[in-house]
């Protein structure tokens, strides 16, 4: 059984901190990608909701948030090339729009006001 890794990665381009964003169009169009290479949305998938932030303080303190609403923490690491901390936060869901959105609802809080991206996220193929 082969497994792809499909990962989203959502980057502001311009706008001011106060815009809302809307997840709804990328994360649909990355749940169509997976279904494409054959997942089964009807299975458990591994999520990985992935946090980039500039610094290693910021990265702390959501994981120890996420953790206590029930997010495994998988690595905290520094990219030199993109000069930010990050961080993948694991859970297992149904994937489908309604999941993802429920979950990256209880990250968004604990996100700090500046000095860190969007919220993206990621999931291996499930056949």
């Amino acid at each position: 059984m082969r497994k792809f890794t499909i990962l989203l990665f959502i980057f502001l381009v311009g706008g001011c901190a106060t815009k809302v964003k809307d997840y709804s169009e990328a994360d649909s169009g990355l749940i169509a990608a997976l279904v494409s290479r054959g997942s089964d949305v009807n299975k458990e998938h591994l999520v990985s909701f992935i946090i980039d932030c500039s610094s290693k303080q910021q990265v702390n303190n959501i994981v120890s948030g996420a953790v206590q609403v029930g997010f495994e923490d998988d690595y905290i690491s520094y990219s030199e090339k993109r000069k930010v901390w990050s961080t993948s936060l694991i859970k297992s869901l149904k994937l489908n729009l309604e999941q993802i959105s429920i979950n990256r609802a209880k990250l968004t809080p604990l996100m700090p006001a500046n000095g860190c991206k969007p919220i993206g996220w990621g999931a291996s193929v499930e056949l």
